[in-house]
């Protein structure tokens, strides 16, 4: 991925014909930019230039744009007005020679339902054929989208015989005032690689170029060469937006592809890291087969998850479909490491109970004996997220912290503690009377620890990928250890 392949997208416009419910950012109802502005803001950009932003047709002048920038640039338009001849061939004599015209799908009806605009299929139809008459390069962009994505080797053939060559597949982005139908037309990356890689290798067969933006490596192996930069944009001072979103930067996702751009932010905002965990695991190990359970003997539970993280990508469930025997483990085939013997998690205030309680259920799989529950036990649903905790796999449950959390719990719900292993507390009276209710209803023994403050803080439980930060604030007890006897600083 080099600068020489960066693109630099003029604003012509500040508004398309319909926001449609993909990411559209242009919305604006002021009037668009002068030519004299556009043609001042672009005349640093040598190579690589776009016309586009929001809908470059619809301006009043743009024969004049066409006359100014077509030899040089690159129009970017949705193509609705460019399926009559006349019209087509007084813009070519103008200067027009090259265009990018958005098709999502070969499916009309899917087409018209994305961008918003009923019969918008049926023109492009038209459109193309008259642009290739005239001699004006057409290329295709597809944004990736999850109503469609099942079906990207039918939208490729489709293009193909429309006498396509040149296809930009890119990632749908969270952006303007559509960004609220960004979970439904988002495609999961772990879902989508097989239908993209056939599509590539469609459009590659039939020797098109192809171009991919907004995806990370890993999301397609095998295609490194594809991927492009995010344009940039060169936008004239009166022609901002009025819903101009600047969407987050790509994130590190650790894969084992040197040059991956990582998610961007707002797709790993809605949908975690999960599909991307798995992948920083690369490296496969054997899978040994175990004889299959004779009638009459008892089920073998499935191994830990020791650091492993599931596979999230159909082409891995292909692979290990093909194995007979699967080795009696959910993540077999994916590298391991030693089980931890004790796993150290804590009830971040303001963290929501669901998200900590998927986060407890991550940290009982991996294999520890003991759970510590350790810092300011301040969260809303304190004793309910103890209790959950006491009903996960683990052999023992300690409480290392500040119990005011449960200050105001009645005897009958501190009884339901008493399958807690011990409790570690600060030396303070507030502590200590709370420490004395549990020990006298539900026989759980509790240990004082001077100046925890000063101890080393323990290594908190992050499921791989996630920001660690978040769950290692307001800590700082030590490791708990069944043989430890004096603790104190």
């Amino acid at each position: 991925m080099n600068d020489v392949n960066t693109e630099y997208v003029l604003v012509s416009n500040g508004r398309q014909r319909d926001p449609g419910r993909l990411d559209c950012q242009w919305q604006s109802t002021s009037v668009p930019p002068p030519l004299a502005s556009l043609i001042k803001t672009a005349q640093c950009v040598k190579t690589n230039l776009v016309i586009g932003g929001g809908e470059p047709t619809l301006r009043s002048d743009f024969p004049e744009l066409v006359e100014h920038f077509g030899a040089r640039a690159l129009i970017a338009t949705d193509g609705l007005v460019l399926h009559a001849d006349g019209t087509v061939k007084a813009l070519v004599d103008r200067g027009l020679s090259s265009v990018r015209i958005p098709i999502h799908s070969a499916r009309s009806d899917a087409h018209d339902w994305l961008v918003g605009i009923p019969g918008a299929h049926r023109r492009i139809r038209q459109a193309i054929p008259t642009l290739h008459k005239h001699g004006v390069t057409v290329r295709a962009e597809v944004c990736l989208n999850r109503p469609t994505v099942a079906y990207l080797e039918e939208t490729v053939a489709f293009l193909l015989m429309l006498g396509i060559r040149h296809f930009r597949f890119r990632m749908v982005r969270r952006l303007g005032p559509q960004d609220n139908n960004f979970v439904t037309t988002a495609p999961r990356f772990g879902l989508m690689q097989p239908s993209l890689d056939t599509a590539l290798r469609t459009a590659l067969r039939a020797s098109a170029s192809v171009e991919l933006e907004g995806l990370p490596h890993c999301a397609i192996p095998g295609f490194s060469d594809l991927h492009i930069p995010d344009p940039k944009w060169l936008s004239p001072d009166d022609a901002t937006p009025q819903h101009h979103t600047v969407a987050a930067s790509p994130e590190s996702c650790g894969c084992q592809w040197s040059e991956c751009r990582g998610p961007h932010q707002d797709y790993t905002d809605l949908f975690g890291w999960s599909e991307f965990e798995s992948e920083r695991a690369a490296a496969q190990c054997a899978i040994s087969p175990v004889p299959r359970p004779q009638s009459g003997d008892e089920a073998s539970p499935p191994p830990p998850r020791q650091g492993r993280q599931p596979s999230t990508r159909i082409s891995d469930v292909l692979r290990l479909s093909e194995h007979a025997n699967g080795g009696g483990g959910p993540m077999a085939g994916r590298t391991s490491q030693d089980s931890p013997t004790v796993v150290t998690v804590r009830f971040p205030a303001r963290e929501p109970t669901r998200s900590i309680k998927m986060r407890l259920v991550h940290a009982a799989q991996q294999g520890a004996a003991t759970l510590q529950i350790a810092g300011l036990l301040d969260h809303p649903g304190a004793l309910e997220l103890v209790r959950e905790a006491l009903r996960l796999s683990f052999a023992n449950v300690v409480i290392t912290g500040d119990l005011a959390g449960l200050a105001n719990a009645p005897n009958n719900k501190l009884f339901q503690l008493r399958a807690l292993r011990e409790i570690w507390i600060p030396n303070t009276p507030s502590n200590i009377a709370v420490a004395e209710r549990i020990k006298s209803a539900a026989k759980v023994e509790y240990r004082v620890i001077e100046n925890h403050n000063t101890v080393e803080a323990t290594t908190l439980h992050a499921p791989a990928g996630s920001d660690a930060s978040r769950f290692s604030e307001g800590h700082s007890w030590p490791q708990w250890q069944p043989n430890a006897v004096h603790l104190d600083s």
